[in-house]
């Protein structure tokens, strides 16, 4: 492996762990709730990782970048992430005393809590934005696993014990984890100059607003679609297609907390430097993640019946998830461009250019579900992925100097898929 897997082994393993947990609990969940009860909690965490975007204002994106190549400034944007952090969970906590005190109905309390869940997850992406810049890996890991797996074990084991609100639940775990990560610093000055830092942060990141945005509806966006279009029993069955057909995308975007640091670094030094590891990095990423989706592919059939119920359609769920990974080596290819997009704060193309690629995503799983069926999310996906490597790659104007490993094994993953549909259905 390369020098960012072989040192950053911390970040490997919590991404594995991060990844790995749904997997574990998802099955449980989805026999100990109905499945109107399932869909109407994913909508509330695809709510919530949608809007958190919107109430991070993009700082967490501009916050790693400025914290590696101005030293000089470290000290004060530590504090200004920590008043922030602050500033959001004293917003989250009021919020959600509100939903306590006032019976609102289950839609507007998902809307709500929603909002809740949002300004949490804003304060620990900011959070980890800080450790991520300062190679605090151990401590990353721990919080992006805590923050992914604490409220669902909550909502999973909980119930079997105690009359919980489930959505009310998972939203106020999100809220602690939240407040523990930040309880030393719960009272900061809020004063003109943390008013004026956050804006010269924000009028650089803003773009990362869109961006954020854009990339969540990208990954949950087909939840809400599938909510507003049809209800939350079909949520239920995009929820275990994109859990599966998304989730080598988001160990590589895992990874992508390890790698992006240690690519900044290397560009930092020279720009033959930054080019020569971003080259060998993506090889070796390539071939890894390459690997990990033909062993997903070959046991989605095994796996799709475990996690649902007989009423879920299994084998429908199980094709779209084989046509859905077959073009995630692709998304190598994206992450190098990010990097080069973020090394030059081109901030502005990636607010463009993913918002593009979210729309033909939430296209196919709101307009064209009903016509072609559960697949629809997985071409979608495929499309979306497509033009978003494409964009990116003509933005940064650095194509020959890029690993094209990633575009020959997507040739590869798309006709083992053909293969393995033809011969298993």
């Amino acid at each position: 492996m390369n020098k960012t897997l072989k040192h950053s082994y911390v970040y490997i393993t919590g991404s594995l762990l991060q990844a790995l947990i749904p997997f574990l609990i998802i099955p449980v969940l989805t026999r100990s709730t109905s499945q109107s009860e399932f869909g109407l909690v994913m909508l509330l965490i695809s709510i919530g990782t949608v809007l958190s975007f919107g109430f991070s204002l993009g700082i967490p994106a501009v916050l790693s970048r400025e914290l590696i190549f101005d030293e000089n400034r470290s000290l004060q944007l530590k504090k200004l992430s920590a008043g922030y952090q602050a500033l959001m969970i004293w917003l989250a906590a009021t919020i959600y005393f509100v939903t306590i005190f006032i019976d609102f109905s289950k839609s507007i309390k998902i809307l709500f809590l929603g909002m809740v869940l949002a300004l949490s997850l804003a304060g620990i992406q900011i959070k980890l934005s800080v450790l991520r810049a300062e190679f605090k890996s151990l401590q990353f890991a721990l919080l992006a696993i805590a923050s992914t797996a604490t409220p669902l074990i909550a909502i999973t084991i909980l119930p079997y014990f105690l009359n919980v609100d489930i959505y009310r639940t998972y939203a106020g775990i999100a809220v602690l984890v939240l407040l523990i990560t930040n309880i030393s610093n719960l009272f900061p000055k809020f004063g003109l100059v943390f008013l004026k830092d956050t804006k010269d942060l924000v009028l650089v990141g803003y773009p990362i607003i869109f961006h954020g945005i854009a990339i969540s509806l990208f990954q949950y966006g087909d939840k809400i679609a599938s909510y507003l279009g049809i209800g939350a029993e079909l949520v239920s069955q995009v929820v275990i297609i994109s859990l599966f057909m998304t989730a080598p995308m988001l160990l590589l975007s895992t990874i992508n907390n390890a790698w992006l640091p240690s690519s900044l670094e290397s560009f930092k030094k020279s720009s033959r430097n930054g080019f020569s590891y971003l080259h060998k990095t993506s090889q070796n990423l390539s071939l890894f993640i390459t690997f990990t989706c033909v062993v997903l592919i070959i046991l989605s059939k095994l796996f799709v019946p475990i996690f649902v119920p007989d009423n879920y359609n299994s084998t429908e769920i199980t094709k779209a998830i084989v046509i859905g990974i077959s073009f995630t080596p692709l998304y190598v290819l994206y992450l190098q461009n990010t990097h080069l997009l973020t090394m030059n704060k081109k901030f502005k193309s990636l607010g463009k250019i993913t918002p593009i690629s979210a729309l033909i995503q939430f296209f196919f799983t709101f307009g064209l579900i009903s016509v072609i069926g559960l697949n629809a999310p997985a071409y979608g996906l495929l499309i979306a992925i497509s033009i978003q490597v494409t964009l990116t790659t003509i933005s940064t104007k650095s194509f020959p100097k890029l690993n094209k490993l990633p575009l020959y094994l997507t040739l590869f993953l798309s006709v083992f898929s053909f293969i393995y549909l033809n011969l298993f259905f």
